[in-house]
């Protein structure tokens, strides 16, 4: 079982998608997830803990380049 999906008993795991442009981010994509302390860059495959996140914590993940480019615009 790959290390980014939960245990059976936690049920399927669905994915996650970008709070931005709505797509799944796969599980080697760069994403940032944004916590209380700033964007922090990572993927799925490096912190597996992430899949386990529940929904409202799950808006917090974006695709790198969807982040990258909602900050060039402000």
């Amino acid at each position: 079982m790959p290390a980014t999906t939960p245990s059976p008993a936690a049920g399927p795991w669905r994915g996650w998608r970008c709070g931005i442009c709505g797509e799944r981010i796969g599980v080697y994509e760069p994403l940032v997830h944004v916590t209380g302390e700033g964007p922090v860059r990572t993927s799925l495959a490096a912190e597996p803990a992430l899949a386990e996140l529940p929904d409202a914590g799950a808006a917090c993940l974006f695709h790198a380049d969807c982040h990258a480019r909602v900050l060039t615009r402000a």
